[in-house]
């Protein structure tokens, strides 16, 4: 039997709207039988997991040796922030104690905007991060789904700063794919109906379509229609 490994933040995750029976991960699993789905999600990830969750990423590749990769990560690695995940800040605001923890947050809520010099992975490091495992994907000659960073036009409206940030992402992330003949990627619509209130989260009928568009062939090339 054939593996397929999924590799997702809690994009492929139930949530309160959304049941596990709903998600694209059991989805997919329903649809293709034949597969044996290795389900690797976990909330708040970046795309540095696919170089040191195991050991240089090796639980996320090299351990169990698929032959179908599915990756849904990015949202995290490029979002604007108010607080970043390194450095001074970072470190005082885990030794605060919980009290003054909330009214420090409240407070640099109301001061400061997001920025994406605070964001959880810069771009550079998304690139390395990524061609790190598509390098590693070949040795394995394991075929790799990208699905790219998606939100809704209405999130795109009220947050102005973070489709320039997707973009730039997503292209190089294709940027990146090109180079490798084992590897695709496979673009979500941007329909408010497909995600959640929050914009980058699916809704139940976004998960449906996203299986749709998958596709499971030979040289596991998505399913555009």
């Amino acid at each position: 039997m054939k593996k397929l490994l999924i590799i997702t933040d809690s994009l492929g995750m139930p949530r309160e709207e959304v049941l596990y029976e709903e998600t694209w991960p059991f989805l997919l699993s329903k649809k293709n039988p034949h597969l044996h789905i290795i389900d690797k999600c976990l909330r708040a990830a970046t795309t540095t997991r696919l170089i040191k969750e195991g050991g240089l990423g090796t639980d996320l590749l090299e351990r169990y040796k698929p032959h179908f990769v599915i990756i849904q990560l990015g949202i995290v690695d490029c979002a604007p922030r108010l607080f970043s995940n390194r450095g001074l800040e970072h470190k005082l605001l885990k030794l605060m104690p919980r009290r003054i923890r909330y009214l420090y947050i409240k407070w640099i809520k109301m001061t400061r905007k997001r920025s994406i010099k605070r964001c959880y992975v810069s771009l550079d490091e998304f690139k390395t991060n990524v061609e790190n495992y598509l390098n590693r994907s070949v040795k394995e000659h394991t075929h790799i789904l990208f699905i790219e960073i998606a939100i809704s036009v209405e999130y795109a409206n009220f947050n102005p700063k973070t489709p320039h940030q997707v973009k730039k992402y997503n292209s190089a992330l294709r940027e990146l794919v090109k180079k490798h003949p084992f590897a695709h990627t496979l673009k979500i619509r941007d329909d408010n109906t497909f995600f959640l209130k929050d914009g980058y989260h699916l809704s139940p009928e976004g998960h449906v379509n996203l299986v749709q568009k998958i596709g499971l062939t030979e040289n596991f090339k998505p399913n555009h229609s």
